[in-house]
């Protein structure tokens, strides 16, 4: 199929696959033995394909003096693998669990992500565990900003479905865009979903020469005309353009369906994602378990397989 700028072809999707045709192969998880670990392994048991690896993992991080710190580690990792065993007997899925040491929890995240070979990192919203913290705030950002893979948070409280049936993906014509939407296509090849692509337009979106040349209204009319011509070149799914604040306008979409996916660092309408304010926005307020497809892996190379553990659980550590 012919390719436009930055790889994308011409129904919208990249040249490079992103996810495997069904699914994401190796999924690591973030727990903390509440809630919101447990709606995080409900979202990565949706985005697993059929026959790939779900990876437990929770972070326990050094503290107090060499000796007394390493005391302290030693019964925190014993609690750790105590709390992933409990959370492995809760699942459907067989899974592996990881127990990694490290003092910044993003770092020991991404530790475990390389290590696994994993594809995806799922992590749930704003909770604090007994071991470690995985949660939406800081950590998880931090893990959104370094990730090498796409990462996922699952919303606190909200029900997870079995199967995905609508799936969102937020457009604004980049290279970031069309790895957003493979992936969508991919994960609906897998659940036979429905796709809704997005473009958002509002006064942030225009240019400085279309508000200085024309009226706002006018110049808005005519990007959104722009947008609606551009999004019904693809194939196989609806389009939608939205008018008003990118954030807003895609997390009242998120009511709507079950997965909303965005690519990340973008620099088209939306500005930079993955560290800006409408992915921040969108994580904490979309209605729905959010996908992100950081730039970074349109280009990384795959990793290495890695070899199964001897054991169900294994310890990695990360400084």
């Amino acid at each position: 199929m012919p390719e436009g700028p930055g790889g994308r072809t011409v129904d919208g999707t990249m040249s490079s696959r992103v996810v495997a045709q069904s699914g994401f192969k190796t999924v690591v998880v973030g727990v903390d033995g509440r809630s919101g670990g447990r709606d995080a392994v409900a979202l990565a048991s949706v985005l697993l394909a059929p026959g790939g690896r779900l990876v437990l993992t929770t972070v326990v991080r050094p503290r107090g003096a060499a000796r007394l710190g390493a005391l302290f580690a030693d019964a925190e990792r014993r609690a750790a693998g105590e709390m992933l065993d409990a959370e492995r007997q809760r699942l459907e899925v067989p899974a592996s669990a990881v127990v990694a040491v490290g003092s910044a929890i993003p770092d020991a995240l991404h530790s475990v992500v390389e290590r696994q070979g994993a594809d995806l990192l799922v992590v749930g919203s704003a909770h604090r565990g007994p071991v470690g913290r995985v949660m939406l705030g800081d950590d998880a950002r931090g893990a959104l900003d370094g990730a090498r893979c796409a990462v996922a948070v699952a919303p606190h409280g909200l029900a997870i479905p079995r199967a995905l049936q609508a799936i969102a993906v937020g457009d604004d014509g980049s290279p970031e865009s069309a790895l957003a939407l493979g992936a969508a296509r991919a994960l609906a090849g897998h659940s036979g979903a429905r796709i809704r692509v997005c473009a958002v337009v509002g006064p942030g979106s225009l240019s400085y020469r279309e508000l200085t040349r024309m009226d706002p209204s006018e110049a808005l009319a005519r990007r959104v005309d722009s947008e609606e011509a551009r999004l019904s070149a693809y194939e196989g799914v609806e389009v939608d353009v939205l008018e008003g604040e990118p954030g807003e306008a895609l997390a009242g979409i998120g009511r709507e369906v079950d997965l909303l996916v965005i690519g990340s660092r973008a620099q088209g309408l939306w500005g930079r994602l993955s560290t800006g304010s409408t992915a921040a926005y969108l994580v904490r307020h979309a209605g729905c378990p959010v996908l992100i497809l950081p730039r970074t892996i349109a280009s990384a190379e795959p990793p290495a397989p890695v070899a199964p553990a001897p054991g169900p659980r294994q310890i990695a550590a990360t400084g």
